[in-house]
């Protein structure tokens, strides 16, 4: 658990893991605050927690590698501290890797918390995948909170991880290349939360430049995987140009819009279509917004 702030919400994820009906199993709790969540690990009050302070603030992509470091485990389960595990899911994940060793790697679906409202997003189907660099670039459902790997799997795919909202993206680019298959558990037995700061239009650009930025330092020689990248790069690319559209700043959102068509013309064509029409049509570009803040986002 790379954690950084002290609140119940961090309580509730450890108690998750620590309930859980899969038993043999240590918590890290890495602490990236200087200190702050040694009250919280020493209330909890159970021999499997492991509390470490980092002496200096290692960042969201340090603080995972170092609490990886510092486990024991044959296997290694990432939960973010405002997530929670619901009943069987450890033992859910791990079943499905004592079954198959071929499997490296185990990843499922999760309630995401949109103020309240719980819901699923577009996933892959369940079952084994073989090859699956191209189901990773299809759905943006890959998160650490719902994922258990073997150890072979993170050594293998191992790479720093930026400090980006996104840098855990290519644990998972990384782990796809390797020759370990993955399994899609399509039960979601983790509570995934978005705040309100996760979903502010700052965030998103941020969210948005991450992934460009990511997606933008491959190149597979698999034809069909660099298609598939391509294709995602692209709709992030006409994704952050409605975020420039919206803020006013009709060059970026242009330049992007012409890099995506170059990339893959097909991806979100109507989309960037339309972008690039309101573009040319500041008038109408002020009057869809108007419409726009008439029907508020689902």
């Amino acid at each position: 658990m790379p954690a950084h702030r002290d609140s119940e919400q961090l309580r509730a994820a450890a108690r998750s893991v620590l309930d859980q009906d899969f038993t043999d199993l240590e918590l890290i709790i890495s602490d990236d605050s200087g200190g702050g969540l040694r009250a919280a690990a020493e209330e909890l009050a159970d021999p499997r927690i492991r509390y470490f302070a980092n002496e200096r603030q290692l960042g969201l992509g340090g603080n995972h590698t170092i609490a990886v470091e510092r486990a024991q485990g044959e296997l290694i389960a990432f939960l973010h501290d405002d997530d929670e595990w619901l009943p069987g899911y450890l033992s859910t994940y791990v079943e499905a890797l004592q079954r198959d060793p071929s499997v490296g790697i185990v990843c499922g679906d999760v309630w995401i918390d949109k103020g309240g409202a719980w819901e699923r997003r577009s996933r892959p189907a369940p079952g084994r995948y073989e090859h699956w660099m191209p189901v990773l670039m299809q759905h943006a459902t890959f998160i650490p909170s719902s994922t258990v790997m073997r150890r072979e799997v993170w050594d293998a795919a191992e790479r720093e991880l930026p400090d980006l909202p996104v840098g855990d993206v290519i644990l998972y680019i990384e782990a796809a290349r390797t020759d370990w298959a993955m399994v899609w558990i399509d039960e979601p037995l983790v509570r995934y939360r978005m705040h309100e700061g996760n979903q502010s239009e700052a965030h998103a650009k941020r969210f948005r430049d991450g992934l460009v930025q990511v997606f933008d330092v491959y190149a597979f020689d698999d034809p069909v995987d660099e298609a598939a990248r391509r294709h995602r790069l692209a709709r992030q690319l006409i994704s952050r140009a409605g975020l420039s559209a919206r803020e006013g700043d009709a060059e970026a959102a242009r330049a992007d819009l012409v890099r995506a068509a170059e990339l893959d013309p097909t991806a979100q064509r109507p989309r960037r279509l339309a972008l690039l029409f309101l573009l040319d049509h500041p008038g109408l570009r002020d009057r869809s917004r108007q419409v726009r803040d008439l029907f508020p986002r689902r």
